[in-house]
């Protein structure tokens, strides 16, 4: 699996952009050393940070067309095809994606991103 600084990082990357944001990490995946950053490596629902004031949550759905099968959930590929599918991700064709929701602790609605590149400074959020 490469570095491509959009959905899957360097440990040190993503530390250093998710500190310099403002965000303090709950919990993320990695494969082969490198953090997985994209929104559908995780389940809906998943807290990937959070300040006093808000949360970074996965929301939505993943629609994943591989070798002719749509799947629903990454977890479904691991299954069928084992972990090292993971490195392949480039190769699978999105036809929907999950993002990351920024939302306030009283629900209120923020942003959302899908990259590392659409990460806003938690201050300038007001989160």
């Amino acid at each position: 699996m490469i570095s491509d600084n959009k959905h899957i990082l360097k440990e040190e990357v993503f530390l250093f952009c998710m500190k310099t944001s403002g965000w303090n990490i709950k919990k993320y995946k990695t494969h082969e050393g490198l953090v997985l950053l994209k929104p559908d490596f995780y389940p809906e629902g998943y807290i990937l940070a959070y300040s006093s004031k808000a949360i970074i949550i996965c929301d939505g759905s993943s629609v994943i067309n591989y070798r002719g099968s749509v799947f629903n959930d990454i977890e479904e590929l691991v299954e069928r095809y084992g972990v090292n599918i993971l490195s392949q991700y480039q190769n699978w064709d999105f036809m929907e994606e999950k993002e990351w929701l920024i939302k306030k602790t009283n629900g209120e609605w923020v942003s959302t991103f899908s990259k590392m590149s659409g990460l806003k400074n938690r201050k300038k959020l007001r989160c």
